[in-house]
């Protein structure tokens, strides 16, 4: 199976809710993960993307409410 980095294609994305999105972006920075986009506020919370070893982006945001 090729991983996204080799086909180009996005395969898949996760969405994942955090109280802290900015504490969990500075810890996951500093562990040496790849960002997308740093924290900003986008209309439905405040976010940010990372990609994984395979290429695949993660959304890490706000809950809802």
């Amino acid at each position: 199976m090729q991983s996204q980095t080799e086909t180009r294609v996005a395969t898949m994305g996760v969405f994942i809710y955090l109280a802290d999105v900015d504490g969990h972006y500075e810890r996951a920075r500093a562990a040496g993960a790849e960002m997308v986009r740093a924290p900003q506020d986008e209309e439905y919370r405040r976010t940010y993307r990372a990609r994984d070893l395979d290429g695949h982006r993660s959304f890490f945001t706000t809950p809802p409410g």
